[in-house]
Order: structure tokens, then sequence, then C-alpha cells
């Protein structure tokens, strides 16, 4: 006669046999260390002693960001894992939902959460927020000089990645006459820029102030003003 018993796990023990399972949990509560003896009516026992530890997954997404309006930013989470499945939460986009480290353009203070499940189906999750500084993103230059050397010939408003177009663009003389007008400039068009002629003449060298609209990636519109010097 055999003195075999059988467990859950199809393992096969014989008389005095002892074996250790050991296993993993996603619960703190469900683990510790759990005997059990199995004995027939031949009056064989089996000790089956099953070790359960708690397995903790981590996941981070780091400090929070800050970055300016325009800008991209790669989200890079730290694991001590690797994920079987994993999901972004946002209101901004990310460049691949399903990717550990997608890149990001928010066009306002963003939330970013990330939920990551193992093979187990354990899970962990971590957030970080995405600041965006909308401060004003261009620089006007505050001299020009339109004598045909190819250097600074043009004067114009050049802005950064935040800036979708520049609405208008007004410059006038010390007597408030207008000596030029573009409207709809694409950022940094040079070929948009005042060459420092009024009615195909040339200006005379002096202070001239200038009165713009640009408009943001995010819609919003913001008019800039200043002066610059025209020399020869």
């Amino acid at each position: 006669f055999g003195c075999d018993s059988l467990v859950i796990t199809n393992t096969t023990l014989l008389p005095g046999d002892t074996t250790y399972l050991a296993g993993t949990s996603c619960d703190p509560a469900q683990t510790g260390t759990f005997t059990q003896t199995l004995s027939n009516s031949f009056g064989c026992d089996s000790l089956i002693i099953t070790n359960i530890a708690y397995e903790e997954l981590t996941l981070s997404l780091g400090e929070d960001l800050n970055i300016l309006l325009g800008d991209s930013v790669q989200l890079e989470p730290v694991l001590n894992f690797y994920p079987d499945s994993i999901s972004w939460q946002s209101v901004s986009s990310v460049s691949c939902s399903d990717c550990l480290d997608p890149y990001t353009q928010p066009l306002q203070t963003s939330f970013y959460q990330l939920t990551a499940w193992n093979s187990d189906g354990c899970i962990a999750t971590d957030d970080v927020v995405v600041f965006v500084d909308n401060q004003a993103d261009f620089f006007a230059p505050n001299i020009f000089s339109p004598n045909g050397d190819g250097i600074n010939d043009n004067w114009l408003l050049f802005t950064g990645n935040s800036i979708e177009q520049i609405v208008d663009l007004h410059i006038f003389d010390r007597w408030g006459e207008c000596v030029y007008l573009a409207q709809n400039i694409l950022p940094n068009d040079s070929n948009s820029g005042w060459d420092g002629r009024y009615h195909g003449q040339e200006v005379n060298p002096e202070i001239y102030v200038y009165f713009a609209t640009i408009r943001y990636i995010n819609g919003r519109e913001q008019i800039v003003k200043g002066d610059f010097t025209l020399i020869k």
C-alpha cells in the first residue's frame, strides 16, 4: 500500500516527507507561514508548509516638473518590476499611451497618473504634476541697422515655442505715424520684418515704438509693446 497525499498543487508526498511551497501575495494580510498535516487511513502523515511572502511593488514618477509653454518633457517612471500592463491617466495627451516613458507637451498645468500591473495582477501607482509657465516668450531687439550689409537689416520679434503667431505688428515713428503694419506673421519669419522703409523711402534714424498682438499655442492672446532705435 502507498502512503501518498495529493495536494491541490498536484505534488505527490511519501510518508515522512516535508515540502515547502513558496508564494507571493498582493495583500499583506494573506502573508505568513501555513502548515497542514495530511493523514490517510494507514496512519501515514505528510506535513505541508507553505510560505506566503508579501511582494511590494514600487513605482515612482519622481518630483513634479516645471516647463515653459511650448516645451515638451519626458515622463520617466522608476519601477522595481517589469509591468505586464500599464495605464496613463491625464487631461493632456502623451505621445504613447502604452509606453513607460512617453513625452507630453501640455498647454496647461496637468496631472499625470500611471498605474502598472505585474503578471500576478498586483498593482502599483504614482502621479506627477507638470507645471506650465505661461510667461511671455519673445525677444524684441532694441537696435537695428538697415544699411544693406546683411546683418541686422530687418527688425522683427523673435519668438519661442510657446507662440503660435504674431496676429499683428504696428511700428510708429515719434510723431505717432504708423510706418509699418503686418498681420498673421509666422514665428521668426524674417521676410515679415521691417526693412526700415516707409512708402519705399528710408526713414530717419531715431527711436520707434512697436505694438504687437501675439497668440500662444494654447489660444491666449497678449498685447506687447516697446521701443527700439534705428541706426545707420
